[in-house]
């Protein structure tokens, strides 16, 4: 009996000591595949199903669905590309056209164009977050400049002339989170450079953090740059590891891809549709700099719905109607994506972002409760007159708040 005692306590000691082993490497970064066993499962979206088909009797065929966009896009002065998903628990279908065919621009026939995502790029880092939060790699409550060794210089000495604000902004950055900055609550502008875009100059955080919505692409910036140093990976290694490849997103990435997206990638175009430039992003940024296209696209608003490579409290929480927009009660901002509630209504939430960068716009609108969604990106700077007529269009049956908000 006590050598069977015996045998139990070194097999108990054994254990507990493995276990803490365990424990102790869990903020050790390390990738994970995708379909662990872990995800949600979401009924109105069964993966399993055979390819659907892009018609279906009964409905307008997907040739006169395209025509409709385009002579939508045309009344609404869109130049350049157009590209379209529709996804229906029956149907899916892929389109992308050229509104106006005197600016010699031709249309993809596989719809494989490459266009600028813009801020639909945090929707996708968001994900990346919550991957990495579900691994023990990084906490959403824990303030952001513990994990650097310090606050970054790029929050301190921002108002050389007063040494009281400068104390108030360097005590605000230390509150920040990425709870905080992922539900865009940091105070700070969306871009504090003269550019509109990411520099190194100072950032002077100008509402106090967590009190209101202050939709910042800036301090994404600044998460990114924590994520980067936790890991030791840069964001588009971390990308592709996490997100692109597992989802087979082969044709999306932070940057632009030379001899790749050289033949691919839409070129811009302005209000007065005169073409400008692909754009051709070398720095990874998690707030704008994303390409992709629709069939890369609808395998990560799939993935959302399916809740494929999140654990259940994950994938709560990046939909969790977290911060109040103010305007309109029915409009939240979640973890890196809005939330718009239907209280009362069958069709549940709509999960959904745009995109802007200048002569590049985009939306997508998820009913993840009806297994429905809708992605389009336009290389035209007028692109976002599209997204009212659009949903109208696609969405005809719906009868719950405004989608286009």
């Amino acid at each position: 009996m006590r050598l069977l005692h015996l045998k139990l306590s070194i097999i108990l000691t054994l254990s507990v000591a493995l276990m803490a082993v365990a424990c102790s490497e869990e903020s050790v970064y390390t990738g994970v595949p995708l379909g662990e066993g872990n995800e949600v499962t979401n009924p109105a979206l069964d993966t399993q199903k055979p390819t659907l088909p892009e018609d279906v009797k009964g409905e307008p065929t997907k040739a006169e669905l395209a025509a409709q966009i385009q002579a939508l896009a045309n009344e609404k002065n869109l130049g350049g590309l157009l590209q379209v998903c529709w996804r229906t628990p029956k149907r899916k279908f892929y389109c992308e056209v050229a509104p106006r065919p005197e600016l010699d621009v031709t249309p993809n026939p596989e719809c494989k164009t490459i266009f600028q995502a813009a801020s639909i790029s945090k929707t996708c880092f968001a994900y990346l977050v919550m991957r990495l939060w579900d691994r023990g790699i990084i906490e959403l409550d824990k303030p952001l400049y513990l994990y650097t060794d310090g606050l970054e210089e790029r929050f301190c000495n921002v108002f050389p002339d007063d040494a009281e604000r400068n104390a108030q902004n360097e005590e605000w950055a230390k509150r920040l989170t990425a709870r905080i900055i992922l539900t865009h609550g940091s105070g700070i502008d969306n871009w504090v450079s003269s550019s509109g875009s990411a520099s190194n100059e100072k950032i002077p955080i100008d509402i106090e953090p967590d009190t209101k919505y202050t939709y910042s692409g800036e301090g994404i910036h600044y998460l990114q740059r924590v994520v980067e140093h936790i890991t030791g990976k840069d964001l588009e290694s971390l990308a592709q590891e996490e997100v692109f490849k597992p989802l087979g997103m082969e044709n999306t990435s932070y940057i632009f891809l030379d001899g790749k997206y050289d033949d691919i990638h839409a070129y811009g175009f302005n209000s007065e549709h005169v073409k400008k430039s692909q754009g051709k992003t070398k720095k990874p940024n998690a707030a704008y700099s994303m390409r992709t296209n629709v069939h890369d696209f609808s395998k990560f608003a799939e993935a959302l719905i399916a809740g494929t490579g999140l654990s259940h409290k994950a994938h709560e929480i990046l939909f969790m109607p977290y911060r109040s927009l103010g305007s309109n009660p029915a409009s939240w901002f979640g973890h890196g994506i809005r939330i718009t509630l239907n209280p009362g209504n069958d069709y549940g939430p709509i999960w959904h972002h745009s995109g802007s960068n200048s002569n590049f716009k985009g939306r997508f609108w998820i009913l993840p409760k009806q297994g429905i969604y809708c992605i389009f990106f336009s290389s035209s700077n007028n692109g976002s007159a599209i997204a009212a007529p659009l949903a109208k269009l696609l969405y005809s049956e719906y009868d719950g708040t405004d989608i286009v908000l």
